[in-house]
């Protein structure tokens, strides 16, 4: 009788690893892995960075010349149709024939540019709120921006596809 008193308080003693177990590991190394990756994430998407004024340049390509005069300084763009402000017309800065690309009989390149009073290509500059993180430009600290990028925009006169040239600090901007 002694002897499997012994072996009781031998097997009571030992610890017994089973899928409850195993279950609370996974539960508690997700919870560490959620804190890092909160705060580390949210460093590189600028929760800690400052907003700022930027200078968006920008290109329209292959609009109406009359088009040009519903660009005035001031006007607001509107991104993608809903309330999101891409910025604030400051300067347009050139207008030039638009220009189309095609290949000849014989295979080669050819550009010819549309009459002056027909269709035309548009640059300018707009002034924007927002933030530069490591990964890129953060228009009002939640959407991405790129130089090549193109965007749906409206503004009170006029709807466009417009294009990011260049991104700049307005203290810095020419």
């Amino acid at each position: 009788m002694a002897q499997t008193d012994k072996k009781k308080t031998k097997n009571a003693a030992r610890i017994r690893f089973n899928i409850i177990d195993l279950v609370l590991i996974i539960a508690v190394l997700a919870c560490l892995v959620g804190v890092y990756l909160r705060y580390n994430i949210s460093e590189q998407f600028g929760v800690n960075h400052e907003m700022g004024e930027y200078v968006l340049s920008f290109e329209i390509k292959d609009i109406r010349y009359t088009s040009a005069d519903a660009f005035p300084e001031g006007d607001t763009f509107f991104l993608n149709g809903d309330d999101t402000v891409l910025g604030t017309v400051i300067a347009i800065d050139s207008t030039s024939p638009s220009e189309v690309i095609y290949t000849d009989s014989w295979g080669d390149y050819k550009t010819i540019y549309y009459p002056e009073d027909s269709r035309i290509d548009l640059t300018g500059r707009l002034l924007s709120a927002g933030m530069m993180t490591d990964r890129g430009y953060m228009l009002n600290g939640n959407t991405y921006l790129a130089p090549g990028q193109t965007y749906y925009v409206e503004t009170p006169h006029i709807n466009v596809s417009v294009t990011i040239t260049g991104i700049e600090s307005a203290d810095t901007a020419g």
